[in-house]
């Protein structure tokens, strides 16, 4: 087909004239990570940075944020230790303490109903109930921590 550049519809990941990133992304911060792996190369590692700010935390979804906190463990494999310090250092300052503000309003519902956790229909106690910046703050959250885990798990 002319119109697709001579690739077929299977070969070709487009939404009218853009690209769909989520497709797109996770494979090509695989496939930088590989050409990379071991390297050290700062310049490189740099691609795969954390959101620091809430418009570029909104840009990125959770599971992306994994793929890239395990790519620049990988590329920069000397600076990845199997330490509870490295593992914290992958948050930036903006997802570091969401999950324990999000954990203490919970147990704070939870005690206000009277020391028993409430039931899945109205009072629902859960990260659906949390405000919505705050749900994305936590979902990052731990999605930085997996990946930092799994770079662990990959290399030792």
């Amino acid at each position: 087909s002319a119109e697709l550049g001579g690739a077929g519809p299977s070969q070709t990941v487009l939404e009218g004239r853009l690209i769909n990133l989520a497709v797109t992304a996770p494979a090509a911060t695989l496939a930088l990570t590989l050409m990379y792996l071991r390297t050290n190369d700062a310049a490189i590692a740099s691609y795969f940075s954390v959101p620091d700010n809430h418009f570029a935390l909104d840009t990125v979804r959770p599971d992306h944020l994994l793929l890239r906190v395990l790519g620049r463990a990988l590329v920069m494999w000397d600076d990845t230790q199997p330490s509870k310090e490295w593992v914290e250092g992958q948050l930036t300052p903006l997802i570091k303490g969401p999950l324990t503000s999000l954990m203490d309003m919970m147990a704070s519902a939870v005690a206000a109903g009277g020391g028993r956790t409430r039931s899945r229909g109205k009072g629902q106690t859960s990260l659906a109930s949390a405000p919505p910046d705050l749900q994305a703050l936590a979902l990052a959250h731990c999605h930085v921590l997996a990946g930092a885990c799994l770079a662990i798990g990959l290399k030792y």
